[in-house]
């Protein structure tokens, strides 16, 4: 017999684990999708507050822009039933005596806000605790200076207000800002015009 030359094993041998590049590099995956996720699943549900936060806010600007332009005596008013929040101007016609008095109807011009699912956990004028729980109304007097004014609100899915959306209108602001607070009173300010809503007629 001749003899055969051994030629080596050319198997290849299975591996039964990851190494750990491969391990780093699920683990890195994993840790960018979470990063990216997390935010977009807390945004959907805060998204009844926020965009009720948005509209109140909306409303809030055009009242202070409306209040820095003229003189008549102007109000906000929220509507428990409606779950609305609207501007109060003097009606067509109305003398300004009646007016000052509190002769005062919704803006036929600008649209009430539609609070939605969100619901009012606090509201404070010039600092003060206001009384939501039966609506509320906050009267800007012509020839004062305008109360500044915060509104907390919260999704309905929320009742203990844990993670709440803040509308601010100081008293000398021509604009409100809306922010979020988390549970660690993070704030995340959100601003009007870059959202583009500044474009928006009211």
């Amino acid at each position: 017999m001749a003899n055969r030359s051994r030629q080596p094993a050319t198997r290849v041998q299975q591996r039964s684990a990851f190494s750990l590049v491969e391990t780093l590099i699920v683990v890195v995956i994993v840790a960018i999708l979470a990063a990216v996720v997390a935010p977009r699943l807390s945004a959907i549900t805060q998204r009844p507050a926020r965009g009720a936060a948005l509209a109140l806010g909306e409303l809030l600007t055009a009242a202070a822009q409306r209040d820095a332009l003229t003189s008549q005596p102007l109000a906000i008013e929220f509507d428990t039933a409606s779950n609305t929040v609207a501007l109060l101007a003097p009606a067509r016609g109305t003398r300004l005596d009646e007016a000052a008095s509190g002769a005062l109807a919704r803006d036929a011009i600008i649209q009430p806000a539609d609070l939605g699912e969100a619901r009012v956990v606090e509201v404070l004028a010039d600092g003060a605790m206001v009384d939501a729980s039966a609506g509320f109304r906050i009267e800007f007097r012509s020839g004062a200076l305008r109360p500044s004014i915060t509104v907390l609100l919260s999704d309905r899915r929320d009742p203990d207000g844990v993670d709440p959306v803040v509308v601010e209108l100081a008293a000398d602001a021509s604009r409100a800002v809306v922010r979020t607070l988390g549970v660690q009173g993070e704030s995340d300010a959100i601003d009007l015009d870059a959202m583009g809503k500044g474009e928006e007629p009211w």
